[in-house]
């Protein structure tokens, strides 16, 4: 249930205001587009088992962005590499990545001026399931960074609960932009399904 409170109301609010307003702007298109997006999105959040594939959480996460998109438009933009091959056979803890995107909407792409990206990219190791998120936005002080974010430190306790192996790595420079990086063991991954 906490986790499914990771959805920031901000986030539902802003998305129903974008709705209303592609209604009167007469965007039907765009407008079913971004209901069907925002309904599989709730579906999952509210009924998907704690562990999923991974082709489900990237499928979330394309949905998430794209809603995301809608608010900031041509500031905006994101694209999804996977290069880990078998994503639905692959389980990981549902909205593990979710947290580190908002993040980077909230404090790395809503405060600056200039056009942003997010990628989001997936690779396996022979170790290691490797999910990292980067953004091109203001950046941040990694020294300040545990101790405020609720969101962060959800994920960090999730991963070490889930791949106690696992790692988790933030580099951040003000001006240019964050990476995290999320590495899940493969050895936990099998220990958990």
């Amino acid at each position: 249930k906490a986790l499914q409170a990771q959805i920031q109301p901000h986030f539902l609010f802003n998305t129903l205001n974008n709705l209303i307003a592609l209604n009167q702007m007469g965007e039907r298109q765009r407008l079913e587009d971004s209901l069907y997006e925002m309904s599989e999105m709730l579906r999952y959040i509210l009924k998907a088992p704690s562990l999923i594939p991974l082709a489900m959480e990237l499928q979330f996460l394309k949905y998430y962005c794209a809603l995301q998109k809608l608010r900031f438009n041509d500031r905006l933009s994101f694209e999804i590499l996977s290069k880990a091959g078998e994503e639905e056979s692959i389980m990981i803890p549902k909205l593990l990545l979710q947290p580190i995107i908002e993040n980077s909407v909230l404090h790395g792409i809503e405060p600056c001026e200039h056009p942003c990206h997010i990628r989001i990219s997936i690779q396996n190791t022979e170790e290691y399931l490797v999910m990292r998120v980067w953004d091109n936005g203001v950046g941040f002080d990694t020294g300040i960074l545990w101790g405020n974010s609720i969101g962060l430190n959800n994920v960090r306790e999730r991963l070490k609960s889930f791949s106690p192996n696992g790692k988790m790595e933030i580099k951040s420079t003000i001006g240019k932009g964050t990476e995290t990086i999320i590495m899940i063991f493969r050895e936990d991954m099998e220990d958990n399904t």
